[in-house]
């Protein structure tokens, strides 16, 4: 994590205010509030990312509103994490056509989502990295609906040496086999990720499990959400997941 000092210094912030200013208009997260080192007194920690976004805002207001200098920085980062993800657009992103109907192109939308949730919680940016190189080898559409076709709730759980997507109730199970292995795992339920793309994709809202145990198959035609990414380009989908994403966070 990174202090708020090292911000203001790298990004060539001149008022802490600034910092305040930007958690309060979303722009950036809450610091977490510890103890001083010197045990006197409170020092404010922010993640590692939000040092490099509040250097990129900071260069990108040159040319541009604080609002739009935010958008772009927000674009830019899902945009490498599209990449960590082994996919990119072709061409010019701005405008690219998104690999339209590829089973990967969805998996790769959903893991962006994924990788934004994980960063609320952990700082570092090579476990995030790393979580990310993972991914890549998880069919998450499949593995998502194979678990609520279950009905159950898909899980992301694991680390960076194994990472899965399980059904809620067998968690306990698979973390009871692994207890003696000492690791530390993310358990990451999966829902609310697939309805924000759902939500980004204009696609109905993918029903709780409960919903589904009335259904006694589900055929790979009638999945919930049809995932279906039309002819929206590359742009579109970002700002879609954007949108999304800073609504969810206004209701919170």
């Amino acid at each position: 994590m990174v202090t708020s000092s090292e911000i203001l210094k790298q990004a060539r912030i001149k008022n802490i205010k600034t910092l305040s200013r930007w958690h309060q208009q979303g722009i950036i997260p809450p610091p977490v509030i510890r103890t001083h080192p010197s045990g006197r007194g409170k020092i404010a920690y922010w993640p590692d990312w939000v040092l490099g976004k509040c250097v990129r805002i900071r260069e990108l207001q040159n040319s541009m509103p604080l609002r739009q200098a935010a958008l772009q920085a927000d674009r830019e980062r899902l945009l490498q994490d599209m990449k960590l993800l082994g996919e990119a657009p072709a061409g010019k992103h701005s405008g690219a056509s998104f690999l339209v109907g590829k089973t990967a192109s969805y998996d790769a939308l959903l893991g962006v989502i994924i990788l934004d949730s994980i960063r609320r919680s952990f700082t570092d940016e090579t476990l995030v990295g790393g979580i990310a190189d993972k991914l890549k080898s998880i069919p998450l559409r499949k593995a998502c609906n194979d678990a609520l076709a279950l009905g159950g709730i898909p899980v992301l759980i694991g680390d960076v040496a194994e990472l899965i997507v399980a059904a809620d109730f067998s968690v306990n199970h698979l973390l009871r086999l692994k207890a003696s292995e000492g690791r530390c795992f993310i358990a990451l339920p999966l829902l609310q990720a697939i309805r924000e793309l759902d939500k980004a994709l204009g696609n109905a809202l993918t029903p709780d499990p409960d919903a589904l145990l009335h259904r006694q198959s589900r055929p790979e035609d009638d999945l919930p959400g049809q995932f279906g990414l039309g002819d929206l380009s590359f742009e579109e989908i970002l700002n879609r997941v954007l949108a999304t994403k800073r609504r969810d966070q206004d209701t919170d």
